[in-house]
């Protein structure tokens, strides 16, 4: 794990709460029916943050992951997660070994853009997944999305 990032946002954690809007209903609707979330669905948020989208994806599917750098905000994330239903994880997410077609959906909301190799990452994310499977990254509009868009449609092409 690389324990030099945690100092980064660990800081950020209460900060960043302050200033985000909570995830609307609308959007975590939106997301399950986007990509149809059944009950065995096998999901990871990437860069889960304190799990808000993985929490309501929990009422969804019995298989959610959530992971994150920043050990505060997985502490906040467990502390929400009252019944247990995601099994969360403090690493970086160029640490986290994906797999191969191991989900049905690999989600990352406003975190993607922080990856310090996020082709690398498309690209693990594109083994991971099951035949049908989706990589869905969300965010609000920054600049960044530009180069990004493109590495994800030559990934999936």
């Amino acid at each position: 794990m690389q324990k030099n990032k945690d100092s980064l946002f660990d800081p950020l954690a209460e900060a960043y709460y302050t200033f985000t809007p909570q995830l609307s209903e609308k959007y975590i609707t939106l997301v399950q029916e986007t990509f149809n979330i059944q009950p065995n669905d096998n999901i990871i948020d990437l860069g889960c943050g304190s799990g808000d989208l993985a929490l309501a994806h929990a009422k969804y599917s019995s298989f959610i992951q959530g992971i994150d750098i920043s050990k505060t905000m997985i502490e906040m994330a467990r502390e929400k997660d009252a019944q247990q239903q995601v099994t969360w994880h403090h690493t970086s997410v160029e640490d986290i070994d994906l797999g191969e077609e191991t989900y049905n959906l690999i989600i990352s909301f406003e975190s993607f853009h922080l990856f310090p190799n996020p082709q690398e990452i498309i690209k693990r994310c594109a083994k991971a997944l099951k035949s049908g499977g989706v990589l869905g990254i969300g965010w609000r509009m920054y600049e960044w999305d530009i180069p990004l868009k493109k590495e994800i449609k030559e990934t999936f092409a």
